[in-house]
């Protein structure tokens, strides 16, 4: 195992178009939850301004308003799912689909591997790659937006944010993963799984009220109901229970499946 997980990382690492459109992609993901918590532009407090002109007043002044906006910010960066919502398209494409398309994929079979170690390493290497991304950007957004996010928060309070953050992680990079098993091909998973990033990207969590049953059932996915999650405080577990219920399934069922497909597909 520990072999295949090496042979895998040095396969990405002397990829540099990979590592490129990974760095490039992960630091836009950045600047954009930036741009979307209230980080990087002029103006951090739209919902304040909004007050001051029913109030009159500058309410920024006020201290426990000033704190109310710095936690709920803070909050608001740990349910920022870009990154794992487009890198996991790339990462599945490179460490499966294209295996697949160039035969590749047979090589630990030939060495003397079976296809459920070999399916294991390959598996533990892209959730663990999509998860170091996906934490990466999340703290150079903590640190770039809010330098004093640490002071917002109790341990306590951190671990469930970190909890539900890895489980939504998990959640949103287990469907290219399955996809790239369906399709076996490097431009097809690519193209599938960068679908279902778009669909994430621009629906919301509005999505749960749609009266479209498809659309209604996306906007329970793990990557929207985070935010209602970690910005509430809701207590824990028994109001949770229904995103971990689906994260868990996802995870399970899409492992499960691409399993399956794995150990039943031809290797020529």
């Amino acid at each position: 195992m520990k072999r295949l997980f090496q042979a895998e990382c040095y396969k990405i690492l002397k990829n540099w178009l990979l590592l490129g459109m990974l760095l490039v992609l992960t630091g836009f993901c950045v600047y954009i939850s930036g741009l979307r918590t209230g980080g990087f532009t002029p103006n951090t407090y739209d919902s304040v301004e909004t007050l001051n002109q029913v109030f009159g007043k500058d309410l920024r002044t006020l201290p426990a308003l000033y704190d109310w906006q710095n936690k709920y910010e803070v909050r608001l960066i740990f349910t920022e799912m870009l990154v794992p919502i487009w890198t996991g398209p790339i990462l599945a494409a490179f460490i499966v689909g294209q295996d697949f398309a160039n035969r590749s994929i047979t090589l630990p079979l030939l060495m003397g591997y079976t296809r459920t170690r070999t399916y294991l390493g390959k598996a533990l290497f892209y959730f663990l790659a999509g998860l170091a991304l996906s934490h990466v950007a999340l703290y150079l957004t903590l640190f770039l937006n809010r330098p004093d996010w640490m002071q917002t928060m109790n341990a306590a309070v951190y671990l469930r944010l970190i909890l539900f953050r890895t489980l939504a992680d998990l959640a949103t990079l287990s469907i290219p993963w399955l996809a790239a098993f369906l399709f076996r091909d490097l431009i097809k998973t690519m193209a599938v799984s960068g679908g279902y990033a778009a669909l994430l990207t621009f629906l919301n969590a509005s999505a749960a009220d749609n009266p479209n049953f498809l659309i209604r059932m996306i906007g329970h996915h793990p990557a929207f109901s985070i935010r209602e999650m970690c910005i509430r405080y809701i207590p824990f577990p028994s109001d949770s229970m229904e995103m971990l219920l689906i994260a868990l399934s996802m995870i399970a069922l899409s492992s499960a499946v691409s399993y399956l497909i794995f150990c039943k597909s031809e290797m020529k």
